[in-house]
């Protein structure tokens, strides 16, 4: 089921065009700088304005991603309490996850015509050693 924020929900294989609808809704909505940001959140007792002001965009960030995510998905970000952290983390996921996919050496992995032109190397390779008496 879509939101309103992505039109569909991140999923296994979606995360690129999920990441990027919901980095525009961010930026659209004033939020994207907590993302963006590379400094500790204000201290609650440092400036009571400029802490509600992170507390509410951080909310707020957390709520579109949360919304935006499969039940599965949430299991895995539902107890991050800071809307960097949770973006993140779900980057990294991805990023490992696309790597895996990405990895040669798992035939599950490689295209289908990948596999059949190793597949007659090999048998070439056979046929040679045959000829040769190998």
């Amino acid at each position: 089921m879509a939101t309103n924020i992505v039109p569909e929900l991140l999923a296994e294989h979606n995360y690129p065009n999920w990441s990027a609808c919901i980095r525009n809704y961010l930026l659209a909505n004033d939020l994207w700088d907590i993302i963006e940001a590379n400094f500790e959140p204000p201290g609650p007792k440092e400036s009571e304005a400029e802490f509600r002001s992170w507390r509410r965009k951080n909310a707020a960030i957390l709520h579109a991603i949360q919304v935006s995510c499969t039940s599965i998905k949430l299991s895995q970000i539902r107890e991050i309490d800071s809307a960097k952290v949770c973006w993140d983390t779900l980057a990294t996921i991805y990023k490992q996850q696309e790597s895996e996919v990405e990895d040669d050496s798992d035939p599950v992995s490689r295209s289908p015509l990948s596999t059949i032109y190793e597949q007659s190397e090999l048998e070439d390779e056979d046929e040679d050693e045959d000829d040769t008496g190998n």
